[in-house]
């Protein structure tokens, strides 16, 4: 299916915008080692982010002309030939798209969602391409880069101990044997025991409370896979 390149005025410039899909098509690597494979969506650009100067917040522009677009190459199927599940998830919560092949004969829906776009550099002929690395759901402001790694899984820390927390645990006592700092030559031997009943020693003081965790609001965890 066409997407109208002739069209299209694409952005040379990093950012955050609010983009519509326009046209898609189904694309395989030209690689004779990799059996990828992506879903190739032609974005056209409807607004650009701009963030406070302080890092904390910012606004939409307003609508931009239509003419200005983006192109994202969407890996759905790995090098190995298989699914990539976790991409096909992220254009399903964006909207994008929603899992079925066939809806790929069709131009797709009209919806709004956010593209995070950078920049890389091709290593064959050193040209610079800007296209989305993420795509994400339309909201009033986007999810903020950088804000950490997803933690792990109560299960997967569980399978994690079933299998190798007994080499890891003596690993680690092992090292920790090995790092504890010797005796100094000279030092005087440590007290004997008590003999008999010694004298109880008052408990210490209760800690004080410690200050309550400072309030993460819905924006602070972002959660779309790279694609």
């Amino acid at each position: 299916m066409s997407d109208n390149n002739a069209t299209q005025n694409f952005i040379e410039e990093e950012g955050i915008f609010r983009a519509t899909p326009l046209s898609w098509t189904f694309e395989e690597t030209k690689a004779a080692d990799s059996k990828a494979a992506s879903i190739v969506i032609l974005f056209g650009i409807s607004q650009r982010w701009h963030p406070d100067p302080d890092g904390d917040g910012g606004s939409w522009s307003a609508a931009w002309p239509e003419g200005y677009a983006t192109k994202a190459y969407v890996y759905v199927i790995g090098r190995n030939g298989t699914l990539n599940a976790k991409v096909v998830e992220g254009l399903v919560k964006a909207g994008v798209w929603n899992g079925d092949w066939d809806a790929l004969k069709e131009p797709p829906q009209a919806v709004t969602c956010i593209l995070d776009v950078q920049s890389s550099v091709n290593p064959k002929n050193g040209r610079v391409n800007y296209r989305p690395e993420w795509i994400n759901p339309n909201a009033d402001a986007p999810k903020k880069r950088g804000g950490g790694l997803a933690p792990v899984e109560p299960d997967v820390v569980d399978a994690l101990n079933a299998r190798f927390g007994a080499a890891t645990r003596a690993i680690g006592g092992q090292q920790a044997a090995a790092v504890a700092p010797p005796t100094p030559a000279g030092a005087p031997p440590p007290p004997p025991a008590p003999v008999g009943n010694p004298v109880a020693v008052p408990a210490p003081p209760a800690a004080p409370p410690s200050q309550p965790a400072p309030f993460v609001d819905e924006q602070g965890q972002p959660e779309s896979p790279p694609f």
